[in-house]
């Protein structure tokens, strides 16, 4: 093995072959059909984040890399958002966006947690929550927006709160 070479865990490979590399080149491979699709069938542009995040949520269900749910939660939210967003008559078609871009960042800790993958964190329920929180308030009305004038301030609260809880963990190491 060169000094470059990065080792590949036994379970990802089969027959010799890495199993994110070809499931990683066949998800470059279809997203170059859809582009094409897209440049011949009229409105099927608007479906390409959400297929593209669609399959790259699929690459991460067979391989349980982190580096395939990250970008397919995150663009499997943009997708739906812009697909719910085309299809809106109502005019609530910003939070609803925001509520949809929401939930593919909360999709990414739910997946991680649930596949119990160890890179998985918390991280993705900050800005899913806030997309989240911003959106349904959107939605509710004007009632509803006035409370996020008190949302700097339940962020400097959580914000403090994990500071704390580092420091404490740190003074009883």
């Amino acid at each position: 093995m060169q000094p470059n070479d990065v080792e590949v865990p036994n379970e990802q490979r089969r027959g010799g072959v890495d199993r994110g590399q070809l499931i990683g080149g066949v998800v470059i491979a279809a997203i170059g059909v859809l582009l094409l699709a897209a440049q011949t069938i009229e409105q099927f542009g608007q479906y390409i984040p959400l297929l593209t995040g669609g399959m790259l949520v699929f690459a991460f269900l067979m391989t349980r890399q982190y580096g395939f749910l990250v970008p397919g939660g995150i663009v499997t939210g943009v997708g739906v958002g812009i697909v719910l967003v085309g299809e809106d008559p109502t005019g609530t078609r910003g939070p609803l966006f925001l509520v949809a871009l929401g939930a593919g960042f909360v999709s990414i800790w739910l997946l991680g947690l649930l596949f119990r993958v160890p890179e998985s964190h918390w991280w993705p329920l900050i800005p899913g929550g806030i997309l989240t929180v911003v959106g349904v308030a959107g939605l509710l009305g004007p009632e509803a927006q006035q409370y996020l004038n008190y949302w700097p301030i339940v962020l400097v609260v959580i914000g403090v709160l994990i500071v704390l809880q580092g420091l404490r963990r740190r003074d009883t190491a």
